[in-house]
């Protein structure tokens, strides 16, 4: 009886190291699947919004999420600097970007973070950056965690006299509205 006893403890004891052994292999393919997908570097799709000023030209160049949040900030933020008059163009990171910057006045990056990384796909675009000029420089990441400063990562690619704002959005529908005054702000060059 207690040969059965330990004969069945440790099939258990098998069984449970298996299960443990593919949560691993699971969760391992499952992180993969997101780091790939957040590094891509994406086809251009620009987004143009007309200013008033032709003169005022604003780039917002952000690296898509699994959720629409970086989309929806980039987005917002164009609206606010678009409020002021500047025509803004929103486009993923690529090789179809410009490297000379020397045309636009303000020049946002913006990433999600996943495992307290930010895109290396925009990482990548701002390192190929070969004329920065005198724009102003927003970088933003967007992620739950509100004390992770993941700008850091990004600032180490701009001239550090460039950059005027480093903003983390971390709060959903409160995120829109701090975005849209961003763009404000930055448009009334304050």
């Amino acid at each position: 009886m207690p040969n059965l006893f330990r004969e069945e403890a440790r099939r258990l004891m098998r069984l449970i190291l298996w299960a443990a052994a593919g949560v691993v292999v699971v969760g391992g393919a499952v992180m993969a699947v997101f780091m790939a997908a957040h590094s891509l570097s994406w086809r251009s799709r620009p987004e143009i919004l007309e200013g008033t000023d032709p003169s005022r030209r604003a780039l917002i160049v952000y690296q898509p999420g699994l959720s629409p949040r970086t989309r929806d900030v980039a987005r917002t933020l164009a609206q606010g600097l678009n409020a002021t008059g500047f025509t803004v163009t929103l486009d993923r990171p690529g090789r179809h970007l410009p490297v000379d910057l020397t045309a636009y006045r303000v020049v946002a990056f913006g990433s999600p973070v996943y495992a307290g990384q930010t895109s290396w796909a925009l990482r990548r675009y701002m390192a190929s950056i070969t004329a920065w000029g005198t724009p102003d420089v927003v970088l933003f990441t967007v992620g739950v965690n509100p004390y992770a400063d993941n700008t850091a990562s990004l600032a180490e690619l701009v001239p550090a006299e460039a950059i005027r704002h480093r903003v983390k959005f971390h709060r959903g529908a409160e995120d829109r509205l701090k975005a849209l005054e961003l763009g404000r702000t930055l448009g009334s060059g304050d």
